[in-house]
């Protein structure tokens, strides 16, 4: 359907309780009052998908709607994210830094779905620390290299007055914050939380090239590293002597002395 339906909050819903069957019914009929003006075929085809539509589909939706609903922050302050920050709501950390906590959320949109939560309350998306998106980089590196998402997309929300970041990993079709949630098992949380601690070493067959740089910045060029000489044998060392040697000394011809006489 790709008219947006919306769904009127029944008082009885507030505890979070399954639905009765009696509010599956009015839930249904809230949803074929309001595909009325539509044309007669996609009438039909619209209530035959609400009629199809389960009790759990049903709550999934009121959640997703509650969710792109700015909600205030309770008289007490306690919201959801301040009780996940302090621990009175026990969650799957991730990690954490001084400013921001990283938790698994237990209605991800898909797998390795992290919500990162400032530790002090931020009214507004510019209101996060940028330490918070610093830890939302260094995760996304983790599930890309540890969970083989394709990609990492992070999205800010605002419910209960408070703004968080959402790292949704991408496998094979888009995703936003607002796509379809399902329930995790506790059991596939915490082994989620296994496989991103681990330290992933990737192997690289060739040796990487490391640039040297002088306090300018320049590149500094090694020179090529001169071939190793042969120890030099007394044989070796004294050729140079022995060559001076043998070699035959030049001796001046000696011009010959004539001698005259003196006739009287």
């Amino acid at each position: 359907m790709s008219h947006p339906l919306k769904l009127l909050i029944i008082e009885e819903l507030s505890d979070k309780m399954p639905l009765t069957p009696e509010q599956v019914k009015q839930l249904k009929e809230q949803l074929k009052s309001q595909i009325s003006h539509l044309p007669p075929d996609k009438r039909d085809e619209a209530e035959g998908q609400i009629d199809a539509m389960s009790s759990d589909a049903l709550e999934m939706m009121l959640q997703q709607q509650q969710a792109r609903s700015p909600s205030p922050a309770p008289e007490d302050g306690k919201t959801i994210f301040r009780m996940l920050v302090s621990g009175e709501v026990e969650a799957i950390k991730i990690a954490e830094n001084e400013e921001a906590i990283a938790v698994l959320d237990i209605n991800p949109i898909s797998r390795g779905h992290i919500m990162i939560i400032p530790k002090s309350p931020a009214a507004s998306p510019d209101k996060i620390p940028q330490s918070a998106f610093k830890l939302a980089e260094s995760l996304s590196k983790k599930i890309t290299e540890n969970l083989k998402a394709k990609e990492v997309k992070a999205e800010t929300s605002t419910d209960f007055g408070e703004s968080i970041i959402h790292l949704i990993p991408i496998y094979d079709k888009p995703l936003t914050k607002d796509s379809p949630r399902t329930k995790a098992a506790p059991e596939d949380l915490q082994t989620l939380k296994t496989e991103l601690e681990k330290e992933v070493i990737s192997l690289d067959k060739k040796p990487k090239e490391v640039i040297k740089l002088d306090k300018n910045g320049k590149i500094i060029e090694e020179e090529p590293s001169e071939t190793p000489k042969a120890p030099e044998t007394p044989e070796s060392a004294d050729t140079s002597d022995s060559k001076e040697k043998k070699k035959p000394k030049k001796t001046k011809k000696e011009k010959p002395i004539k001698l005259s006489r003196r006739i009287p």
